[in-house]
């Protein structure tokens, strides 16, 4: 977040990163909600996902400032150049925003464990860029109204002095858009190129095999429990695991009533109120 928030002040003015760094609270409520409606948690993977959307929140609100700057330095008032700035940009940031969403959408169609483990990033992502896409048309152009200001008597020079670099893309822009069938074809064909390249000669791995594709399951029960007792609970936990995994994520179940497991290769004395259970999974072949 502070690496954010110091790229925003390096890069625009402080007012224009104030503004853009008050809408990211109110993205990630939005994610929190989304998170708490759906039944997820916080965790490593959500925590993940919400280090993605970081960066993602903060273009509509830039480009939303931005734009209501330029017309507070073409001359307007600043409640006009909010109205007139958020309502130019409204649709272009609509279609870039939903783009991105529909980029983690196809989350959503892994199955199996896989699919489960990491169903919280899309719902992180595309809910912050929901809540950024609402505050970036609801909050922000009020916030702008009220905080930016435009003086050119007191304007400071730049941190960074852009104009080289700008005046060299402006007349690389100008020639490509005089050549744009030239520009449109080899564009097509260096992503041929590369996606040629990419299928037949990198490497492609998702996820690497694990080491141990097992893993042990242990329930005690009152001391008043007899064997058979046990047996109907280690009975209703092979129920919950068979439910829960479906047939091609488990290779085995196996049930032991009477002992505990405590390493790979020990197990504690015998009881008649605990239980263990060892689920292995397929290996990588036969996944």
């Amino acid at each position: 977040m502070a690496l954010v928030l110091l790229s925003l002040y390096l890069f625009l003015n402080f007012r224009v990163a104030l503004i853009t760094a008050l809408g990211i609270p109110v993205s990630f409520l939005f994610a929190a909600m989304a998170l708490y409606f759906l039944g997820y948690t916080i965790n490593m993977v959500s925590l993940f996902a919400f280090l993605i959307a970081l960066g993602l929140i903060v273009d509509d609100a830039i480009i939303v400032t931005e734009n209501v700057y330029r017309h507070m330095e073409l001359g307007k008032p600043a409640h006009e150049a909010a109205r007139v700035g958020a309502r130019e940009v409204l649709w272009p940031v609509i279609a870039s925003t939903t783009t991105t969403m529909a980029a983690f959408m196809p989350m959503f169609a892994i199955t199996g464990v896989m699919g489960a483990f990491i169903a919280v990033i899309p719902v992180v992502v595309t809910a912050s860029l929901a809540g950024s896409l609402w505050e970036a048309f609801s909050v922000l152009p009020s916030h702008a109204a009220e905080l930016l200001r435009y003086d050119p008597d007191k304007r400071r020079p730049a941190r960074i002095d852009w104009r080289a670099l700008r005046e060299r893309y402006a007349g690389m822009l100008r020639w490509s858009l005089g050549n744009r069938y030239f520009v449109s074809l080899l564009a097509v064909f260096i992503l041929a190129v590369t996606a040629i390249y990419a299928a037949t000669r990198l490497p492609f791995q998702l996820f690497d095999d694990v080491d141990i594709g097992q893993f042990f399951v242990n329930a005690e029960a009152p001391n008043t429990y007899s064997l058979e007792d046990t047996a109907k609970l280690a009975t209703q936990m092979e129920d919950v695991v068979l439910s829960t995994l479906a047939d091609e994520d488990l290779d085995t179940l196996l049930t032991n009533v009477g002992v505990t497991f405590i390493d790979f290769n020990r197990f504690a004395s015998p009881s008649t109120g605990v239980g263990c259970q060892q689920c292995r999974f397929p290996g990588p072949h036969r996944r």
